[in-house]
This record gives C-alpha cells, sequence and structure tokens, in this order.
C-alpha cells in the first residue's frame, strides 16, 4: 500500500515536468522557424558586402529593410558598329566626358571612293551604249523610210523593237549605279559617328566578334538607382513605393526616391553564399532581380557610387503581419498543451 501511495505521488510529480519540457520544446522549434524565415545577409548596415540587410525589429515577418544599389545613368547610348565596314580612327577613350555631336569614330571610306569612281565609270559608259543605240535605232528606221519590200520593213522593226529593249535595261542599270553611288556617299558623310547624348565613356569593344555594342555611353546629368532583390524579398517591393537612399560612406548623407520599374522578366542566377541570421551559409542559387530608382534630388551622387535603398514601407502593416505570426505562435504552444494533457489524462 505505501509503494502504491509512492508511486502515484512521483507520477503526479513526473507529469508536469514532461508537460513544460513539450511546451518548451514546441516554443523553441517555433522560434527557430521565425527567426530562420527572418534571416538577413549582416549585422551591420554600414560596411557590408550582403545584397540586404535585415533590421531585428522586423527578422520574425522576413523584411529585408535595406537592398545594395548603384547609381547608373538615366539615359544610356549604345552606338553598333558596322559590321561591313572597319573602324579608322577612335578619338575617344573610355572615362572621357563627351557632349552631344562630338565625334567617337571613324570608319574607313578609301575603299567606298574607289568604289564611287568604278560606279561613276560605269554610268559613263551605260550611257555611251544608250547613245549607240539611240543611233542604230535611228539608222534602221531610216532605211524603213527607203524600202518598200515589206519583209524587209518587218526585219527591220523587230530589230529596232530589240534595241528599245536593251535600252530600257540599260535605263534601269543606270538608276541602280546612281541608287548604290547616292548610298556610298551617304556612307562617307556618316563616316563619323557622333554622340547622341551629354556623357561618359563606358565601354569600348576591343573584340571583331562582340555581337553587343561597340561602344556604350552613360548619360550625364539625370541618375536613377538600380538596385538588386532576391525572390523571397521582391514581393516586398511594388511600383510607385517611396524608399530613402543611404551613403555606404557617410551614413547623414541620404536621398529619396520611388521605385520606377521591377523587372521581373530579366533574371540572375546567383549562388545565395550569405551568412544567415544566427550563422552558417545556405549554399543554393538564388533568383535576383532588377528594380529602378527615379530620384527626386541627385545632389551629391556621383555615377557608379554604390548606396543602399531602403524600402518606406506602412508599419501598421507590418505590425499586423508580426500580431499575426504571434497568435499563430500562441496557437501552436496552446495545441502542444492541450495534446500533452490529453496524454497525461490518457495515462
Amino acid at each position: 500500500m505505501g509503494h502504491n501511495l509512492e508511486g502515484t505521488k512521483k507520477k503526479k510529480w513526473v507529469l508536469p515536468v514532461v508537460i513544460v519540457v513539450i511546451i518548451a520544446l514546441i516554443i523553441g522549434i517555433v522560434f527557430a522557424v521565425l527567426r530562420f524565415r527572418g534571416a538577413g545577409a549582416g549585422d551591420d548596415m554600414y560596411g557590408m558586402d550582403d545584397d540586404f540587410y535585415v533590421d531585428d525589429s522586423y527578422a520574425g515577418v522576413g523584411a529585408s529593410n535595406y537592398y545594395s544599389g548603384i547609381v547608373e545613368a538615366q539615359e544610356t547610348q549604345e552606338v553598333q558598329k558596322d559590321a561591313s565596314k572597319e573602324i579608322d580612327e577612335i578619338f575617344v577613350q573610355v572615362g572621357d566626358e563627351v557632349k552631344k555631336g562630338d565625334p567617337l569614330f571613324s570608319y574607313k571610306t578609301d575603299e567606298l571612293k574607289l568604289e564611287i569612281e568604278k560606279a561613276k565609270l560605269s554610268l559613263d559608259n551605260t550611257a555611251t551604249s544608250i547613245t549607240e543605240y539611240n543611233n542604230q535605232i535611228a539608222s534602221y528606221q531610216n532605211d524603213i523610210n527607203n524600202t518598200s519590200d515589206n519583209a524587209i520593213k518587218t526585219e527591220l522593226q523587230l530589230k529596232i523593237t530589240d534595241i528599245q529593249n536593251q535600252i530600257r535595261q540599260a535605263q534601269l542599270e543606270q538608276r541602280t549605279t546612281q541608287a548604290e553611288i547616292e548610298a556610298k556617299q551617304k556612307s562617307i558623310e556618316n563616316a563619323i559617328v557622333k554622340s547622341t547624348v551629354d556623357g561618359v565613356i563606358k565601354t569600348i569593344s576591343t573584340s571583331s566578334t562582340d555581337q553587343g555594342p561597340y561602344m556604350t555611353i552613360l548619360g550625364t546629368g539625370t541618375y536613377r538607382v538600380k538596385g538588386s532583390v532576391d525572390e523571397m524579398n521582391v514581393g516586398m517591393l511594388s511600383e510607385g513605393m517611396s524608399v530613402t537612399i543611404h551613403s555606404r560612406v557617410d551614413q547623414s548623407k541620404t536621398w529619396e526616391g520611388t521605385i520606377s520599374k521591377i523587372d521581373t522578366e530579366s533574371v540572375n542566377k546567383d549562388t545565395n553564399n550569405q551568412d544567415m541570421y544566427g550563422g552558417g551559409n545556405s549554399g543554393e542559387s538564388s533568383t535576383k532581380y532588377t528594380f529602378y530608382v527615379d530620384l527626386g534630388s541627385v545632389d551629391g551622387l556621383l555615377l557608379g557610387q554604390h548606396v543602399y535603398i531602403e524600402p518606406i514601407f506602412d508599419y501598421g502593416d507590418m505590425e499586423d503581419v508580426e500580431s499575426d505570426v504571434v497568435e499563430e505562435e500562441d496557437a501552436v504552444v496552446e495545441e502542444g498543451a492541450e495534446e500533452a494533457t490529453e496524454e497525461t489524462t490518457e495515462e
């Protein structure tokens, strides 16, 4: 009897401990999952090299508050090279500032000039041939007028018709050759390629097989910021959203802007080697999307400057989301406690 009483007391003491342990495990699992969802890319906003920075106050809902960006020209001119022509002279170098209308490079025109001379000679020869054809027609016509033999007249008329066809063919060749001459003359006039924008020379291709633009010019005067966001956070952004641009060097310098475009059609596949919140490396492939920010003021910004982009969220909505997460966590804990109680009752 004494042993049964002692066993009953021991059982009553063990069951509450088991319940507490189960609840603690459930809370720990939920907390770990939520922390993993809110994993960020670094601990320090300034001086880090990651794509974005996670604000601890919203780590529980996965809101990445800062994204990396770079200042670029609003307008870019891509100058294509005519594959049928050969470059003669390049007037600029990478980094040079140019104005609209400034010469960039020129094509060789010696061969074009030679072809024009040949074409003009061909025109002269064709004109001479047409003159001879007309003289033959006049001669045959005179013979027709001086004979009464119908057979001879018919034969001469056939010759005249044949020569007239040759004249029409020669005239067609004249028009074609003249058009070629005009096109080549226009090419010579356009042999010097000029800039259509005020800007800075960004790239000059040195490859003869490169299919891209031969020269790229970044327009100056109007800047925008190009940012990068991964597939987990692209849904947090929207076109028309206000953002704050932060200098990476001077925390006191900021600029206001608006997201003008989110390019979800062009994607980049990068290996995600960023440290997750709390350490570790995912080592997984992540899809990156590009978005653009139009600025209200560009004073103090430099072309090519690296910055951080902070979206201005509606924090009321963010608190609602966080509240929903907390309620979900409480529901999980309560459900775990109920299951533990049921197991105790069954025992």
